[in-house]
């Protein structure tokens, strides 16, 4: 019976962008936790991308190594705008959009009754 290798550390791919002193990374890793049995041909790979004000967002995208790079490419892409726009900020941390975030005493609804036996 032959034996296989298999890297107990997953497979991790950079892509590195610095624009006027600034830099941002994209990283590519193979989700452990999602195996195929290869019919489909390719692994679920999970994407973040990470800002110097300490913003990041994830995505994930099923395919093989040419599937995640496009993929981290495209991310890059969508978040061009922004990241100039940081870049002219001065890297300020992002604006909580949410003023409840961190209340202690959140208000809530009432609770209405729309049965036939309300009145």
């Amino acid at each position: 019976m032959a034996l296989t290798y298999r890297s107990s550390t997953p497979e991790e791919m950079f892509l590195y962008e610095r624009l006027n002193g600034s830099g941002r990374a994209v990283t590519a890793t193979v989700d452990p936790d999602c195996r195929t049995n290869g019919t489909l041909g390719g692994e679920t790979w999970r994407l973040e991308i990470s800002h110097p004000n300490g913003w990041s967002k994830t995505a994930s995208v099923f395919g093989d190594r040419n599937d995640a790079f496009l993929a981290m490419a495209t991310l890059m892409n969508e978040t061009r705008t922004q990241f100039r726009a940081e870049i002219r900020d001065g890297h300020r941390q992002p604006v909580e959009l949410n003023p409840m975030r961190n209340s202690v005493a959140l208000p809530t609804a009432p609770v209405v009754s729309m049965g036939k036996n309300s009145r």
